[in-house]
């Protein structure tokens, strides 16, 4: 979780730091504690475990299964989203303006410097190639596209393999047929 230096207390307005769900600065959180412990201390709890309670989002009644339940369990994780990006962008619209324009302004100045290195790096990690047959430059691999192609239609007709037509018209390697009579041969002696 975040730790951000400028939250503002509700109660009694110091500045502290804290998360981005903080509302109270410690001391006045510790005495919001207290005193909830002291009412419930004397009043005991308005809701328990197992009671029905209604639904604050849809209406719809449900089991409380914590103290802090106030949504059924089908609105409970939409409602959750919903305060944390309504949050999320009250805390980013509070930020300064002008803060945020110098952080803008300051990556944009930084990336004419960083971009240089950048690109070292990535050209080191994938250096230029050439073709072993013609030279061209190539992005990986040892041969270019024209020459792979001239070369995938040479080999296809070189070295293809002698096929075996079995005796049930399966056609095989014929290596694989020499390991197949093989291992009849083994199974039958």
């Amino acid at each position: 979780m975040a730790i951000y230096n400028n939250r503002v207390c509700r109660t009694c307005g110091t500045v502290f730091s804290g998360g981005p769900r903080a509302w109270y600065c410690p001391e006045c959180r510790l005495e919001r504690q207290r005193a909830r412990g002291r009412y419930h201390s004397k009043y005991g709890y308005e809701r328990h475990i197992g009671d029905i309670d209604i639904c604050k989002n849809c209406g719809a009644e449900y089991v409380v299964n914590s103290g802090m339940q106030i949504y059924c369990e089908n609105c409970r994780d939409e409602m959750r989203r919903q305060i944390d990006n309504q949050q999320g962008t009250e805390y980013y619209y509070k930020l300064d303006n002008d803060a945020l324009l110098r952080r803008k302004n300051r990556r944009r100045e930084l990336y004419p410097q960083t971009k240089d290195k950048i690109n070292a790096a990535r050209r080191a990690r994938h250096p230029e190639t050439y073709c072993v047959k013609c030279g061209a430059v190539i992005n990986r691999g040892n041969y270019c596209p024209d020459c792979r192609q001239g070369m995938i239609s040479v080999y296809k007709t070189t070295h293809s393999p002698a096929r075996v037509v079995d005796e049930y018209g399966c056609s095989y390697n014929y290596i694989y047929a020499l390991l197949r009579n093989q291992k009849e041969k083994e199974s039958n002696d």
